[in-house]
């Protein structure tokens, strides 16, 4: 579906180039933004951290973390 969203230019710029360093279009990019905010379904399915920053619908979810007490070594050269 076409939507028209009137913003101004500087907002425009930004969120265009916001768009650009995530590899998508402006309309691509505003529709993950929606879908985030909305609380669509999560693309998220793990229990890597990593996978799971940034994403606050995952605030709450419980993330096993590997709290063995091996502490890294000195490297013997």
């Amino acid at each position: 579906m076409n939507v028209t969203v009137k913003l101004n230019q500087e907002l425009y710029v930004s969120a265009r180039h916001r768009a650009v360093d995530d590899g998508l279009s402006l309309s691509a990019w505003l529709a993950k933004l929606i879908d985030r905010e909305i609380g669509g379904a999560s693309s998220v399915d793990s229990d890597n951290l990593l996978d799971c920053l940034g994403d606050e619908r995952l605030a709450e979810r419980d993330l096993p973390l590997d709290t063995t007490s091996d502490l890294p070594k000195d490297i013997q050269w």
